[in-house]
C-alpha cells in the first residue's frame, strides 16, 4: 500500500472508497495510513467514481493492516496538495516537526513568522484594538499552535472584549499545551468568576494556591468566590 491508492472497503450493505494520503511507521513496525473517505455507496464502486464522489472525511488514520484485510486496491492517482488539507491540520496539532516538513518550511521560518505575527497582535492590544489584536494572535497560532502565550493573550483581549465563554476556552486550551501556566489557569478562574460560576472559579483559584503559594492573588479571589458561594451548611442538618 503507498500514497495516491484508491480502496474499496465493504461496509454493511454498503461500499466505501478511501484515498490514502500518506503512510507512517511508528518504528515499531507497524503502519499506520492516513487517509481520505467519501460517502459510502450502495454498489461497489469504481476508479471512475472518484471524480464525482463527495468527501465524508478529509482525515482519519487506520491501522495498515486492518485496511489491507478489509478492502481491495482498484488504483492508484497521485495525492493533490489540496487533498491534505484535513492531514496537515492532524500534523499540526500532533507531530508539529513533521507538520513543517510536509510543508517543505523550516521551524525557524515558521516560528518567525508565528513571533510577528504575536508582537502585531501585542501592539494592538497596547492600543485598545482589542478584535483586530485577535486576528494576529488567530495567525500566530495558525503558524505555531503550541504558542501558549499567543493562546493566552489572544483569551485576554477576548476578556476585554467581554467575551467571557470563548476567553475561558482559550485559557483551556493555552493550558493543553503548558499546563503549569499560573497566567492561564488564573485568568481562567477569573473568567469563571465574572460569568458567575463561583464554584468553579473557586476550584481553580484553590489549585493556583496550592500549587503557587508564594502568589497572594488565588486566595484572594479564593475568598471572592468563597463569598459568593455563601456560608456553607451544616452537614448534620436537613435542609
Amino acid at each position: 500500500m503507498q500514497a495516491g491508492d484508491i480502496l474499496v472497503t465493504k461496509h454493511g450493505e454498503g461500499f466505501g472508497l478511501v484515498k490514502v494520503l500518506r503512510m507512517t511507521d511508528f518504528g515499531d513496525g507497524t503502519q499506520t495510513a492516513h487517509v481520505l473517505t467519501y460517502e459510502r455507496f450502495s454498489r461497489r464502486p469504481t476508479l471512475d467514481d472518484l471524480a464525482t464522489a463527495r468527501v465524508l472525511a478529509w482525515h482519519a488514520p487506520i491501522a495498515c493492516e486492518g485496511l489491507e484485510r478489509e478492502s481491495d486496491i482498484i488504483g492508484n492517482k497521485a495525492v493533490d496538495p489540496g487533498e491534505l488539507v484535513g492531514y496537515l491540520e492532524y500534523l499540526k496539532q500532533t507531530d508539529f516537526r513533521a507538520y513543517v516538513e510536509e510543508r517543505g518550511v523550516t521551524v525557524d521560518e515558521v516560528i518567525r513568522r508565528a513571533n510577528a505575527a504575536y508582537d502585531a497582535g501585542n501592539a494592538l492590544s497596547d492600543q485598545k484594538k482589542f478584535a483586530a489584536a485577535i486576528g494576529k494572535f488567530d495567525e500566530a497560532i495558525a503558524e505555531f499552535p503550541l504558542f501558549y502565550e499567543a493562546h493566552d493573550n489572544r483569551a485576554f483581549a477576548l476578556m476585554d472584549l467581554g467575551r467571557l465563554r470563548e476567553a475561558a476556552a482559550g485559557f483551556s486550551e493555552s493550558l493543553r499545551f503548558e499546563p503549569n501556566n499560573l497566567a492561564a489557569l488564573f485568568s481562567l478562574g477569573e473568567c469563571h468568576l465574572k460569568l458567575g460560576e463561583a464554584a468553579e472559579a473557586a476550584k481553580i483559584f484553590k489549585e493556583c494556591a496550592a500549587r503557587w503559594p508564594d502568589d497572594p492573588r488565588p486566595r484572594e479571589f479564593l475568598a471572592r468566590a468563597e463569598a459568593l458561594l455563601g456560608p456553607a451548611k451544616p452537614w448534620w442538618r436537613v435542609w
